[in-house]
């Protein structure tokens, strides 16, 4: 017995990909018009920020999806809930720079340094301070 995504296989088994589209994928997410956070927001996009991995993504929730109420806690360091990473991920897909990220990947297979590359004259992005394109990453 093997596991796939935690789910249990028999060694015989056959596993089938299905894969969305870009455009099937993001069918029913009405973009949001807000900017990409610039330059003074450096410091909060760096992850040498945040004491944990789960700060570090609340601090960015509320930098990226300003009116989302996206506090299920007090405690930046608690674990989330399951509903609320649906929700983020949800949200997530209203952002016109994870439209452009998913278009990107969705093209061809690409270097690291070509997708920012490429996301960043997409989005023109200020070049006056480096890594501030990989931060936006993440």
């Amino acid at each position: 017995m093997r596991k796939s995504y935690q789910e249990p296989f028999l060694d015989g088994a056959l596993i089938q990909e299905d894969r969305l589209t870009a455009a099937a994928f993001l069918q029913e997410a009405l973009l949001n018009v807000l900017p990409v956070p610039g330059l003074e927001a450096i410091a909060q996009l760096n992850p040498d920020s945040y004491t944990t991995p789960e700060a570090y993504i609340r601090a960015q929730a509320t930098l990226w999806l300003q009116d989302l109420t996206l506090t299920d806690t007090a405690d930046p360091d608690a674990s989330f809930s399951d509903e609320w990473r649906v929700q983020l991920g949800e949200e997530l897909k209203t952002l016109p720079i994870i439209h452009n990220l998913i278009c990107l990947l969705g093209q061809t297979a690409l270097t690291y340094a070509d997708l920012l590359d490429r996301l960043s004259r997409r989005l023109q992005l200020p070049q006056e301070q480096p890594g501030y394109s990989q931060l936006l990453l993440g």
